[in-house]
């Protein structure tokens, strides 16, 4: 029982509620930069949800950033996983790591289309998984684990006719 006490002490010193605040699924990343260990990624075509307290729902905002503050970019982890078929009853996955600069650079050259479908938080750490579509092939799936200093959000307005 002490545990679990200790663990919810935990929870509430460290969790930060801002993350609960906004939510980065079927959002389209536009476009990253990336400068003095600060990442800043851009989502101004789809924007993300944000809590609207008084109607107590998440809600579409319009173009929108997030920006990862104390960030190595030569520490973030991205992995390509693709599904193969060898015959109509046989399929097989692969895994590549990929760079996270020619990541980047793929996105920003709009090489392929990046939406988030899941993040997972974790103290100063973040996990995401990303469906990517490739311009003339299939798509595959990108997880990436990140680990930063802290996180800011940052939109212009709240579309109150786009709940979540």
């Amino acid at each position: 029982m002490e545990f679990a006490k200790t663990v919810r002490r935990l929870y509430e010193t460290y969790y930060d509620k801002r993350i609960s605040s906004v939510i980065l699924h079927d959002c389209v990343i536009d476009e990253i930069t990336v400068k003095d260990g600060k990442i800043c990624i851009s989502f101004s075509t789809s924007g993300v949800y944000a809590w609207v307290e008084t109607k107590k729902n998440h809600y579409r905002t319009g173009p929108a950033m997030v920006e990862i503050l104390g960030c190595d970019i030569d520490n973030i982890e991205i992995q390509e996983i693709r599904m193969n078929q060898i015959s109509q009853k046989i399929f097989y996955r692969s895994m590549y790591e990929i760079k996270p600069l020619a990541f980047v650079k793929l996105v920003n050259l709009k090489k392929i289309k990046a939406t988030v479908l899941e993040e997972y938080y974790a103290v100063n750490s973040a996990y995401l998984v990303l469906r990517i579509k490739e311009c003339d092939q299939k798509g595959y799936f990108a997880h990436i684990k990140i680990q930063y200093a802290s996180l800011q959000y940052s939109w212009d307005y709240v579309r109150q006719d786009a709940p979540f």
